[in-house]
């Protein structure tokens, strides 16, 4: 009986547990999906606005600065050429920087053919200088952005650039993980990790953003 009972504790603690992080899980992907849906909806209105006969360079410069002060997981703001020069930027440090285009792109994606956003993968760097051509500057361990970027729709080639702050994106999960063995995982479909929450546990391995899970069971098994 006393066997019988606690096999019986130890499954209802491991239903417990399995039901908190399918929790967990459901909160990370609304979260980050209304995210990154509310971030598409505004370079998209910056685009019209930068495309449009009407937009002047001016009120382009006003409606990225309100972007940042709208969505505080943005770090910035900018509108690159097809070449990756910056044109304007919330950052005045970035403008004139000839950004390496790989970096803000998935591997496989051409910079020529975008329509619409597209989500890049982790970077460790802070700032979109960080992502220049010519710089050997790195980034503290640890320090990351997701480049997103949108093409606009009137022929040059031009791009506008969000920077996401992946921290910001799992700033709910780091602050409910609690223990070892929790840990929270932003991925794309692809396998690359963009952002990761850990509890006790200590990052290693994939599990950390930058990091390649495109061979893990959740993955490459069965969807579920």
């Amino acid at each position: 009986m006393l066997f019988r009972s606690l096999r019986t504790e130890y499954a209802d603690a491991v239903e417990r547990e399995v039901s908190r992080v399918e929790l967990l899980s459901h909160v990370l992907g609304e979260q980050s999906t209304r995210s990154l849906d509310t971030a598409a909806g505004v370079l998209a209105s910056l685009g019209e606005l930068a495309g449009g006969a009407s937009g002047s360079p001016q009120a382009l410069r006003e409606g990225m600065a309100q972007v940042l002060v709208s969505l505080p997981f943005l770090r910035s703001v900018s509108l690159l050429d097809a070449d990756g020069r910056v044109l304007a930027a919330t950052r005045r440090a970035d403008v004139g920087q000839s950004v390496d285009l790989r970096r803000l792109f998935p591997p496989g994606a051409d910079p020529r053919k975008l329509t619409g956003s597209l989500l890049g993968n982790w970077q460790p760097a802070r700032h979109l200088s960080d992502l220049a051509m010519d710089t050997r500057a790195r980034s503290p361990e640890g320090v990351g952005l997701i480049p997103y970027v949108h093409g606009l729709s009137d022929g040059t080639g031009r791009m506008l650039v969000a920077l996401i702050n992946p921290d910001a994106l799992l700033g709910f999960e780091q602050l409910t993980l609690e223990g070892e063995g929790r840990i929270a995982l932003l991925t794309s479909y692809q396998g690359p990790v963009l952002a990761a929450a850990m509890g006790a546990t200590p990052a290693t391995g994939a599990y950390v953003p930058g990091g390649d899970l495109s061979q893990h069971p959740v993955l490459t098994g069965p969807a579920r």
